[in-house]
């Protein structure tokens, strides 16, 4: 195992959360594990880090993680059978139920998951991990500065549908709606802790104990809904780059975001 320095600045104390969602069947996928904590243990060596696990892990993934304990706080569980979806949701959702039975408060919540473990798309992977990630002190310090109440690399509006719908007003019930159809894509971004604290400990019991899926949500989740959690609550969104793409079967300008902005704010 590689031996780091933890990259933090000299009397940087701010302590966060790191929120993992993982599914780890097969130890010839051990590398992306590492990849990914030899990034955490650089750049979130003083954060608690929350790790949902779906699926039947595999052993050298468990003793992977037990052998890190001396090295990042890390508190774990698997997810219940009964709860779990063919997607990193419910290990997110496992997740969150650990760090709200924690009681602890933090400042920012960040959100990872096991990008590219069942298809060929580990170069969001590397890229969240180089430009996002290993940046968290340069993006705490821009949240720090502003209003606004998550980051993420791309911010895309989806075309094709006026609104989504609204699956998180059965655990919680927000003064506003939907932040019109804005996503963050690939479901990595950081989220200000007091916006997801208000929601973990208000919203009803059944967000940690339910299929999700059976109450009405989908695999795309906490890609595209939880972090509206923050947005219907105040927090707008920044990221680094518009994404106009073409999301079933529209793309939209940049100008889009600035208008709906202030239309919703105000």
């Amino acid at each position: 195992m590689k031996n780091f320095e933890p990259h933090l600045i000299d009397n940087w104390n701010n302590m966060d959360a790191l929120v993992f969602a993982s599914y780890v069947p097969d130890k010839n996928k051990m590398y992306i594990i590492q990849e990914m904590f030899d990034v955490y243990r650089q750049y979130f060596a003083n954060c608690d880090i929350y790790v949902g696990i779906n699926g039947d892990p595999c052993l050298e993934y468990i003793e992977y993680l037990d052998s890190l304990k001396d090295k990042l706080n890390i508190t774990y569980s698997i997810t219940p059978k009964e709860l779990e979806i063919n997607s990193d949701v419910s290990a997110y959702q496992t997740a969150l139920k650990l760090l709200k039975e924690s009681e602890k408060t933090y400042e920012y919540i960040w959100f990872g998951h096991t990008k590219g473990m069942v298809n060929n798309s580990s170069e969001w992977r590397i890229d969240f991990l180089n430009n996002f990630f290993k940046n968290r002190k340069e993006i705490t310090n821009l949240l720090e500065s502003t209003d606004a109440g998550t980051y993420s690399l791309y911010l895309a509006k989806y075309a094709g549908i006026n609104k989504f719908k609204d699956v998180l007003e059965q655990y919680y019930t927000f003064k506003k709606p939907y932040f019109y159809t804005y996503l963050y894509l690939y479901t990595f971004y950081v989220i200000k802790g007091k916006y997801i604290h208000n929601f973990l400990n208000n919203c009803d019991p059944s967000f940690y104990n339910t299929n999700l899926i059976s109450n009405g949500a989908d695999i795309y989740m906490f890609e595209r809904d939880i972090p509206h959690i923050a947005w219907r609550q105040g927090g707008y969104p920044l990221y680094k780059q518009w994404q106009p793409g073409v999301i079933f079967g529209g793309s939209y300008p940049e100008s889009h975001y600035f208008k709906d902005v202030k239309k919703y704010y105000d």
